[in-house]
């Protein structure tokens, strides 16, 4: 009997869309909270309520960007020319943040350079003094008998000697007392008595996420339209792989333009983002010479016939709407828990990787090169699993499989909590650990959220999928942010994760009839 066995090279040309997105969105998660918090001065709650932002138009873009995609015949597919479109307004679009960004940049610069110390001392907040004078006592300083002005005017005189380096390498202490004021002087001194640029700024953000929005659905909804249900585990993991290695070479990209261009604390980004357009059309071309959707759609239909596979509610295609109430109750029940369990787990995630970039650098000493490296480090690390991860289904079941995964996180983001500037080395095992829990989650969870869908219903239920996701994306750095800003630690977004993988956890337990291990049985020929 022959085994039905999926075409690898045909997902690997798939997954070139894939990498163009994950390449996108490896820059934009790094280096624009850099922007917000060094630019314009945002706190992180501030912060973290425009990265939230960001996502909410796409709440509404991508499930009906997913429909639109299902209903779309043309001779080049009903997913790929809003890849191609899509491409080419984000490129353009990407290419305005730094420039919005630069007179900001430099006023913020100049603004920084003429300030003095004591001036600044006006705003460091009452929190942070708190903890300079936590700090100071560990030192050997005695304020046990100083009146509340005796204290205050030496914990200013002790706050003008911090020097911004020790020996050419960053200060620990500049970054974690003076920056925080000097951002906030930023904010008062400058974004907030000339809003005009943030606003500037968001625009062009807005014009990106739009841009990016019209084919995030339609390119995911690729891969499960041209491959039979059974394969769509290890068929997403290759996926996720080509994802992982246009994050890789993005932040390849990254760091050696960071290594390579001098720029310090206010460094532009411009040779960075015109270097990721360009793999980003790279990707496009690539793709647009090797994948021919309709051709492969017509392959599908004739492997499932040969090999006897029925698919979701096998429907035939057409242009018909198909509305949730057409769905069984079961069916919508698991899928509707499905998703809330996945939001609690990307809410875990993103509250870490909205955060990372300002996390390494300001709290744990890491330079910009550095952190980058780790994150890349990372994701290879996590990268050799996803082979392996996918066919981990076949084994445990989806559900389990994707329960492993969160188990790891939680642990990660536990352990990570309790890792300080000193022994920070512990910090990149935990991230390593999340990153490979995560692999589990994401190459598993859209196929489990797919496995009712259909033709007529693959780009809706995909875009569904991606609005769980997308919310969770838009209220977690916010939500973590205002933890972090009512605690003064950052660290905090670890118990915050924590709590979180707990919830999605209980959630997955109650979800029935999805993801459950399978015997492979209609992948035999039949005679």
């Amino acid at each position: 009997m022959e085994k039905l066995r999926l075409n690898i090279k045909k997902t690997i040309f798939i997954g070139l869309a894939f990498a163009s997105i994950t390449a996108f969105w490896e820059t934009y998660n790094f280096i624009v909270p850099l922007m917000l918090n060094r630019t314009f001065g945002l706190s992180d709650s501030l912060r973290g309520l425009v990265m939230g932002l960001d996502n909410i138009l796409a709440l509404f873009m991508l499930p009906l960007f997913g429909t639109l995609s299902d209903r779309t015949s043309t001779k080049f597919g009903k997913r790929t020319p809003y890849f191609l479109f899509g491409t080419l307004l984000a490129v353009l679009l990407f290419l305005g943040l730094p420039f919005a960004e630069s007179g900001q940049l430099r006023k913020a610069e100049n603004l920084a350079n003429e300030v003095t110390r004591t001036e600044l001392w006006g705003y460091v907040k009452e929190n942070e003094k708190s903890k300079f004078q936590e700090y100071l006592e560990k030192a050997g300083h005695d304020f046990s008998n100083l009146t509340a002005s005796e204290k205050d005017n030496l914990l200013r005189d002790e706050f003008v000697k911090i020097e911004e380096e020790i020996d050419g390498a960053s200060n620990p202490e500049f970054e974690d007392f003076v920056r925080p004021a000097l951002r906030h002087y930023t904010y008062q001194n400058l974004t907030k008595k000339n809003p005009g640029p943030l606003i500037a700024y968001l625009v062009v953000l807005l014009l990106v996420l739009i841009a990016m929005g019209t084919y995030r659905s339609p390119v995911v909804a690729l891969m499960p339209d041209v491959t039979p249900e059974p394969l769509r585990s290890p068929a997403n993991a290759i996926i996720n792989l080509m994802g992982g290695i246009g994050t890789v070479l993005a932040m390849v990209v990254n760091m050696v333009i960071f290594s390579l261009s001098a720029g310090g604390y206010y460094r532009s980004y411009t040779t960075v983002f015109i270097a990721i357009d360009v793999l980003m059309i790279v990707f496009l071309v690539i793709f647009l010479l090797t994948v021919n959707e309709n051709r492969l759609l017509k392959e599908r239909q004739e492997i499932c016939e040969k090999f006897g596979i029925e698919e979701g509610m096998n429907q035939k295609a057409s242009k018909v709407k198909v509305r949730f109430r057409d769905i069984p109750w079961e069916k919508v029940r698991n899928f509707l828990l499905a998703l809330v369990a996945i939001f609690f787990v990307t809410m875990a995630t993103d509250a870490i990787n909205s955060s990372f970039s300002v996390y390494a650098t300001d709290n744990l000493g890491f330079s910009e090169e550095r952190a980058s490296f780790v994150k890349m480090l990372s994701l290879i690390f996590s990268g050799l699993a996803f082979i392996p991860v996918g066919y981990m289904a076949y084994k445990f079941g989806r559900k389990r499989t994707i329960m492993i995964g969160v188990v790891c996180i939680a642990v990660a983001l536990f352990s990570a909590f309790f890792v300080g500037r000193e022994i920070r080395i512990w910090f990149v095992v935990c991230y390593f650990l999340m990153n490979f829990g995560n692999v589990i989650v994401v190459v598993n969870t859209l196929p489990l959220v797919l496995e009712n869908s259909d033709t007529n219903t693959v780009g809706k239920f995909t875009g569904f999928y991606y609005t769980a996701t997308m919310l969770a994306s838009s209220l977690s750095p916010f939500l973590s942010g205002v933890f972090m800003d009512l605690t003064s630690q950052r660290r905090v977004m670890f118990i915050y994760g924590t709590v979180c993988t707990i919830i999605s956890i209980f959630v997955f337990t109650l979800v029935k009839g999805l993801g459950e291990k399978k015997e492979l049985k209609q992948a035999e020929k039949t005679e």
